[in-house]
């Protein structure tokens, strides 16, 4: 009569005489496959993660190392080198980083129109607003190049309403660059002098100090 299971069944309904022991090794005993069902899931989750982020490493590591050969690329063979990395690259981050040292090659080129095409591209690549400061300032340069200074302007506006990494002193050089390029000296000169006795113009100043010596009184 007192089979084993019996014996078992009599302690469990009379759980006052059973010790805390003994209360966890029925509980292991009834639930045993449970856990270890959620010992393997969890173990594989967290294996699954890992090898996700490690994946996702090799992935950014690799299209990392593309871009260190196109951007190195000798003969003159740059510009087309990012061409094809930027048309062909599938990592977002690294593409975008492409773009920008493609528009920086074309910049130094003299090719400021496809620089300032470029430097659009990567301004218009969302969740990278540390790369997209950076073209909107390429920007800048390049629609000073292009004589284009009230567009140059707008942008200015802009990242100082929106906020930059960029300093305060090296937007207000580049609005002054551009009034003064318009005729409009006067304005030019005191963006100068409010940066030289109210802010900071930092490594610049000297620059200041020699763009007001030959800019004529307003």
């Amino acid at each position: 009569m007192n089979t084993k299971k019996q014996l078992d069944q009599m302690m469990r309904d009379d759980n006052d005489i059973l010790s805390p022991q003994d209360k966890l090794i029925i509980y292991l005993e009834e639930n045993w496959k449970m856990m270890l069902g959620t010992i393997l899931i969890t173990g594989g989750l967290i294996f699954g993660i890992k090898y996700y982020k490690e994946q996702k490493q090799q992935t950014l590591f690799d299209a990392s190392n593309r871009l260190a050969i196109a951007s190195s690329a000798e003969g003159g063979n740059e510009v087309s080198a990012l061409r094809d990395y930027v048309a062909t690259e599938k990592q977002s981050s690294a593409k975008v980083q492409g773009t920008l040292l493609l528009a920086k090659e074309l910049y130094h080129a003299g090719d400021y129109a496809s620089a300032l095409s470029a430097y659009d591209e990567a301004v218009n690549s969302a969740g990278y607003p540390t790369l997209q400061d950076l073209a909107r300032m390429g920007k800048v340069y390049s629609l000073i190049a292009l004589k284009k200074y009230d567009d140059a302007i707008n942008v200015i506006d802009a990242m100082h309403s929106a906020g930059t990494s960029f300093p305060d002193y090296e937007l207000t050089i580049q609005k002054a660059r551009c009034k003064e390029a318009l005729g409009s000296i006067a304005e030019a000169r005191k963006l100068y002098e409010d940066l030289l006795h109210a802010g900071d113009p930092g490594p610049r100043r000297a620059y200041v100090e020699k763009k007001l010596t030959h800019l004529p009184e307003g």
